[in-house]
Formats: C-alpha cells, sequence, structure tokens
C-alpha cells in the first residue's frame, strides 16, 4: 500500500488550463490505466459521455481556491493520485441510487475505488484531497467506462485527510493488504499488545484489520499480540532480544503493564513506550483507533522530518506556533503564555498537536455560538478525537477574571494518562459561554492547581 509519505513526496502542481470544450482539461488523457494495489487496473472513461457524469454530479466540499483550479485539482486526484485504495464493489442499491441499473448488467463490472492526493494551487498552497469513486467498466459499451461518481473531500491539514481515509478501511476489499510496495523500502514496526479476548461485540471482526491499514499509512507494520501474559515469558525475550521500534500496550486488557514496558525500555532506551486505552475499558473502538493514530504520528515525528506537521522539536518552536492559534474564538492567559518557553512537559510536539485539536473545537464552538448539538466531551472526541474531562477532582483551579468574566478552568484535555507526573499533559481550559470561546489557562505537566 502507499502511504502518507508517498503523498507529501509527490505533490502535483495544477494550473488553469481547461480544454476548448471547457470541460475537458487538456490534462487527462482518456484510457489511462489507475494501478490499483491487489487489483486490475481501472481504465478511465474514453470521452466526456463516461467522465462528465461524476463531475457534474458530486458533493465536493470545495476548498477556497478557484473555480479552474479546484476541476483541475479533482481530476489530479482522478487520475494521479498518490494513494489508492480498492474498496468492496458497490451493492446493488448503492448503483441503483446513482442511476445506473444493475438488473441489466451482463458484461458490465462495478468497482469503488478511494483516492488520495496532495497538490499545489497557484499560491503555493497546498490542499489534500480523497475522494471515492463508483466506476462500471464496459458501462457504455464493451471496453468503455463509466464513471457513475466522483464523493471527493478536501483539506487544509494532513491529519484530517488521514482521518478521512481511515472511514473507508472497513470497506478495503480483502486484497488490499498492509505492507509495502513492491522495491519500498522496509517498514518501522510497532508491538501491540492485547491481552485476554476482546469483548465481543465491542471490537468489530476485522479490528486488527482496520489498525493495521492505520499504521500502513506512516510505513509501520502493526504486529498486534493477543493475551501477552498468557505468554510472558517469550514475548519478554523479544521485547529483550528483539525490540522493535516502538511498544503499545492496552491498558483495557493487560493488568500489568510494566512487565513489558521495563523490559523494551532496558532494550531500547531510545524506543517510544507508551500505554493505550483505560484500565476500565470504557473507550470504544473508535475512541481506541483514534488514540492509536495519534500514537502513530508521535512515533512517525520520531524517526521522519517528511510530514511538514511534526517540524516542532523544541518548545520555543512549540510556543511560536502555539501563539498563532489565538483567535476570537481561543485565548491565552498569561499564565499559559509564561508557561511555554520552559515548559517541563517533554513532548513539545506532541502538546502543539492537542492544542491545535483543542482549538478546532473552540472554532467550531464559537462559530455555533455554543450549539454543538451534544455534550462537549462527546464532540470533540468525535470532531478531533481529544478526550475532554470537564472536572478534576484531585484539583481545584483558581478563579480567574478574563475580560471582566470570572472563570474557573476546570474542563481539561487529557494529553496523556496513566503516566508518571514527569510525563503526564494536561491542558486546562475554560468555556466562557458569554463570548463563546475557550480560555486556556495551563499546557503542560498535571500539576494544576
Amino acid at each position: 500500500m502507499h502511504t502518507l509519505t508517498d503523498l507529501v513526496g509527490h505533490v502535483q502542481d495544477v494550473n488553469t488550463a481547461r480544454g476548448a470544450s471547457g470541460k475537458w482539461p487538456p490534462t487527462y488523457r482518456p484510457r489511462a490505466r489507475l494501478a490499483i494495489p491487489g487489483e486490475n487496473a481501472l481504465i478511465l472513461p474514453r470521452d466526456e459521455q463516461g467522465l462528465l457524469p461524476a463531475f457534474e454530479h458530486s458533493a465536493a466540499r470545495k476548498a477556497a481556491i478557484s473555480d479552474d483550479q479546484f476541476q483541475n485539482a479533482r481530476m489530479a486526484l482522478l487520475t494521479r493520485p498518490s494513494i489508492v485504495i480498492p474498496l468492496n464493489n458497490p451493492g446493488v442499491q448503492e448503483l441503483i441510487n446513482l442511476g445506473a441499473k444493475p438488473e441489466a448488467f451482463r458484461h458490465e463490472n462495478p468497482r469503488s475505488i478511494v483516492m488520495a492526493i496532495a497538490v499545489r494551487l497557484e499560491d503555493n498552497q497546498i490542499i489534500y484531497g480523497a475522494g471515492k469513486i463508483v466506476a462500471i467498466e464496459n458501462g457504455i459499451r464493451m471496453g468503455s467506462t463509466s464513471l457513475l461518481s466522483l464523493d471527493d473531500q478536501w483539506f487544509d491539514g494532513i491529519q484530517d485527510l488521514e482521518s478521512h481515509l481511515f472511514t473507508f478501511f472497513q470497506g478495503a476489499k480483502p486484497t488490499f493488504e498492509a505492507k509495502p510496495e513492491p522495491g519500498a523500502q522496509q517498514w518501522r514496526r510497532i508491538l501491540a499488545l492485547l491481552g485476554g479476548k476482546p469483548d465481543p461485540g465491542r471490537l468489530p471482526d476485522d479490528w486488527r484489520r482496520q489498525l493495521q491499514l492505520a499504521a500502513g499509512l506512516h510505513q509501520i507494520k502493526l504486529d498486534v499480540r493477543v493475551n501477552p501474559e498468557a505468554n510472558r515469558p517469550k514475548v519478554i525475550h523479544d521485547l529483550k532480544t528483539s525490540p522493535p521500534d516502538a511498544l503499545l500496550v492496552w491498558s483495557d486488557w493487560v493488568a500489568h503493564p510494566e512487565a513489558f514496558l521495563q523490559p523494551y525500555q532496558s532494550a531500547r532506551p531510545a524506543g517510544y513506550a507508551e500505554l493505550m486505552g483505560t484500565p476500565d475499558r470504557s473507550m470504544s473502538f473508535a475512541d481506541l483507533a483514534a488514540e492509536l493514530r495519534l500514537h502513530l504520528w508521535e512515533i512517525e515525528s520520531k524517526v521522519s522530518k517528511k510530514l511538514e506537521i511534526h517540524r516542532v522539536t523544541t518548545w520555543a518552536e512549540a510556543a511560536k506556533e502555539i501563539e498563532k492559534l489565538v483567535g476570537p474564538h481561543f485565548y491565552l492567559t498569561d499564565r499559559a503564555r509564561r508557561m511555554l518557553p520552559n515548559n517541563p512537559y517533554p513532548k513539545p510536539a506532541r502538546m502543539l498537536n492537542f492544542m491545535r485539536r483543542l482549538s478546532e473545537v473552540a472554532e467550531r464552538y464559537h462559530a455555533a455560538s455554543g450549539e454543538i448539538g451534544g455534550r462537549l466531551t462527546d464532540f470533540a472526541m468525535e470532531y478531533r478525537q481529544i478526550e475532554i474531562a470537564l472536572f478534576d477532582g484531585n484539583l481545584t483551579p483558581p478563579p480567574m477574571t478574563f475580560d471582566s468574566v470570572t472563570l474557573r478552568a476546570e474542563p481539561h484535555v487529557k494529553v496523556d494518562d496513566h503516566k508518571s507526573p514527569d510525563q503526564c499533559g494536561r491542558i486546562y481550559f475554560a468555556v466562557d459561554r458569554s463570548a463563546f470561546r475557550f480560555v486556556v489557562d495551563h499546557i503542560g505537566l498535571h500539576d494544576y492547581g
């Protein structure tokens, strides 16, 4: 499978040139072959009859760019994608909804595919697109493909693209595997320990494959060991003699995580070792997958500078980026600002990642005048995969006055959990319900108040 590194390493330039008809960009090559991992190539439409219906009847989320650039960006997504994911074939009802008549099929072959791309616009801005197409080979006549739909979305950030791609993995074809492309470099390896037997109904049947595909986007092989405590001597021996690049231990099912973390850290002091989940097994699969993907970004940041989100390595750099988040929806108190330059939290890139996500939640809260359709905790997890607790029984946040309003920064983001005091990160903030904004008062360790 292709990865996010492939995507950012092959940014496509788009221009505003158009064909004589005004609809058919000259960069399009009729009957071009779209290579698909583990599948036969898809021959793209040979003429406008097979191509244009998808472009005229789609619900793309348009970025803030000109119509001409947007159309060419979509054409590049179709013809020059950096990531291609084959999906299970479309069902009868989906085909009918798209205007096809599957009951009359003879030689027609319907297919579904997801593609992703990074494109550079004329002002050097880079945007990221992902789209699902439904195509029917021999849909117009023998040898002539009909493209029924192109359902694409465009994002300013690569993490949003990655989150969107994950939603398609459950429907990926069995032939699509989480392994490097032929001739590509070897992937790093994560050993993930999942104890006991997963609760029936709590994890989907293909949970392991979905997580492995998510890791594959980051050039990471996810080696899942179920019930490691039943075979503890063998697992510990492997950790000591052949330590992986990273170790993740699911606290949901592993009763004694330290029995595995300590031997690994001794064998590989510079390795990445973290806990996942919660001991009370309260996290859903969607939450577990979101937490795993945050760890994947962290691991990516330790070994690669290719993905631009991970250029921050010091608190001085993180402080500059955090200051850029401030706006009508998102404020920093003087106390929060003073914490930034010499912050004791050891992972500035991780903290910046969570601050960005919190600011995006705040932006939505501000734009909706506080009406986000449910609890803030649920919205934050669904929208930006961050865990917010509204109260902390162990701490008493001091009152603060901000723009003549008295607030208490009781809600907080759990950057880390179940860690030693010098590793456990928190962001404490207040919700100003009069101005519909978040006011951050603490960025750092779990020692507020």
